[in-house]
């Protein structure tokens, strides 16, 4: 487990660095994250921990990721979560319709209704963006 003291520091210098990248003073993240700039001050100052729910308003008005700003990882940049349909709907276990759990045959015309409209959609891509979509 990391010590929570160099945790606090490290969060601390990276609240700054990042407002800062941006021009940001700490009166405008303390108004766009709900909370008094001597709040958000203490958190630049390793005096104060921000509940999990600010933490993550924080991230985003930085645009950057609480993995960042908790010392998770060193890349300041939020990655995007995308996923391919075809291989989360054969992956994923445990999928259900309103509490109702959904079995491989339930979930085939879910994927066979994406081929379909897929089919029909590439084309149509292709042809407006001059880009190559097919199925790989």
């Amino acid at each position: 487990m990391k010590d929570t003291s160099y945790t606090r520091k490290q969060f601390g210098q990276r609240l700054k660095e990042v407002r800062s990248k941006y021009g940001y003073n700490m009166q405008y993240v303390s108004e766009r994250i709900g909370v008094a700039r001597s709040t958000y001050a203490g958190y630049e100052t390793q005096e104060r921990f921000p509940p999990i729910e600010v933490l993550a308003r924080i991230a985003d008005v930085l645009h950057t990721s609480t993995d960042y700003l908790i010392g998770v990882t060193d890349d300041p940049e939020p990655k995007e979560l995308t996923r391919n349909v075809d291989e989360y709907l054969t992956s994923v276990s445990k999928l259900n319709w309103n509490g109702i759990p959904l079995s491989n045959d339930d979930i085939k015309p879910i994927k066979d209704l994406f081929e379909l409209v897929m089919r029909e959609r590439v084309p149509k891509m292709k042809n407006d963006n001059n880009e190559d979509y097919s199925a790989k």
